[in-house]
């Protein structure tokens, strides 16, 4: 698969409207009338969107590592992503990725202490899920680790001996065996981070967009609704979802946004490049 420039993001803003159709028309109407993400898969959905774009420079600041945390709190995967791939057979796109899986929050004794200076030091963009969406989460690492290994399952691998890896516990990883671990080759990509013992604890995988199924729900057949004010966003800049009504930013005039609560979360992403207009 060919690798996606990202260096200039003002020419990936395409990226934008082609992840909206991961949204079916019933996905898009729920958030117009009650103003927040319930549904599990459709959370997911907000939680890629945020992955791609930030990663591409589209959402500010950029960043490559992303923290996915449970609604505890503690951080239950780390995803590294090396670079965005053109999926030609899909058309459509995939984030060329490394999982690190953390047991119980931070503290993972499998993984080497200097992942929790990543979170400190480094530009982590932190993604919060539902207990719901943590669970999907882990049905999906297994699905994008097969996706692109190159790498044999050993005769001791954990799909043989236990069956299944996903527990009924979901801030305890990992959801996929160990045989990819250290297995491709990402020594230069995190010794370009600075992070050179981190790459033979990782797993490569292959994320895409989750798009609607057009053949069980309508997709793109109701018109996409534009901002108020002219503006040329339609889609708040915190879960990427179309409103009627969408709110500005008091400060800088230039960021939208469907709801206070997307708001306040988005404040920490956003706060170093608000600006008063």
């Amino acid at each position: 698969m060919p690798v996606i420039n990202v260096a200039n993001s003002d020419s990936l803003k395409w990226l934008d409207s082609h992840l909206a159709f991961m949204l079916s028309d019933r996905e898009r109407l729920a958030f117009r009338q009650t103003g927040h993400v319930s549904d599990t898969l459709h959370c997911l959905k907000k939680s890629l969107t945020q992955i791609f774009l930030t990663f591409t420079g589209v959402y500010k600041p950029e960043a490559k590592i992303f923290a996915l945390r449970t609604s505890e709190g503690g951080i239950f995967t780390l995803l590294f992503v090396r670079e965005l791939r053109l999926d030609l057979d899909s058309q459509t796109i995939v984030a060329d990725c490394f999982l690190l899986p953390i047991p119980f929050g931070i503290e993972c004794p499998s993984a080497p202490p200097k992942v929790e200076r990543i979170l400190k030091n480094r530009a982590v963009m932190e993604i919060n899920t539902a207990p719901s969406e943590q669970r999907t989460w882990m049905q999906l690492f297994s699905v994008i680790s097969e996706r692109c290994r190159k790498w044999e399952h050993t005769p001791n691998c954990e799909y043989k001996t236990r069956g299944t890896l996903l527990s009924l516990d979901t801030t305890i990883p990992p959801a996929f065996c160990s045989c990819g671990r250290g297995k491709d080759d990402a020594s230069s990509f995190f010794k370009d981070m600075g992070l050179d013992d981190v790459s033979c604890f990782v797993t490569r995988a292959a994320l895409g967009p989750l798009f609607a199924v057009p053949y069980l729900e309508d997709v793109g057949i109701t018109a996409i609704d534009t901002a108020p004010n002219g503006c040329t966003s339609s889609k708040c800049a915190s879960c990427g979802a179309q409103s009627e009504h969408l709110q500005v930013c008091s400060a800088c005039k230039r960021q939208y946004y469907c709801s206070r609560a997307c708001q306040r979360s988005d404040w920490k992403r956003h706060k170093p490049n608000c600006r008063a207009a």
